[in-house]
């Protein structure tokens, strides 16, 4: 369900939101990245994007993660999700969304206070310019 749609440079940016588990759950914290590390060696063996699990294209590498015509690429900086249609998110190494996308060219991005943060404080255009602020109480957006 999309709450709220903001026209920007190239398409729109959204808020968009799913009931499940008796639960409205926002899409940008629903397909936050879990990480699953190896425990000897430190490498990532599986990734959690959305309750959906995404395993290695290759035994002991950590730099493609298939589930049918969906990856995910480890990147320098984190890590890239891909549809076969072109769409993509990026991420940074701890599994925050950063920007979303489609066919090579970046809608919007999330503007976050600080590395830790979980909770996105905007979301701005390709440039940089918010669009939508975001404000949370102990539960959720307001």
């Amino acid at each position: 369900m999309t709450d709220l749609s903001v026209k920007v440079v190239g398409g729109y940016a959204t808020i968009k939101r799913r009931y499940y588990d008796d639960a409205w759950h926002w899409e940008h914290e629903r397909t936050r990245l879990k990480l699953t590390r190896d425990l000897y060696s430190g490498l990532v063996v599986a990734i959690d994007r959305g309750g959906v699990a995404y395993k290695p294209a290759a035994f002991g590498s950590e730099h493609v993660f298939l589930n049918g015509a969906y990856r995910i690429v480890k990147t320098q900086t984190g890590f890239t999700w891909e549809d076969a249609n072109g769409n993509w998110q990026q991420y940074d190494a701890n599994g925050r969304v950063l920007a979303h996308g489609s066919k090579g060219s970046q809608l919007w991005q999330l503007v976050y206070t600080d590395s830790e943060t979980l909770h996105p404080a905007a979301i701005a255009d390709r440039n940089g310019n918010p669009v939508l602020w975001l404000a949370y109480d102990a539960t959720a957006i307001c």
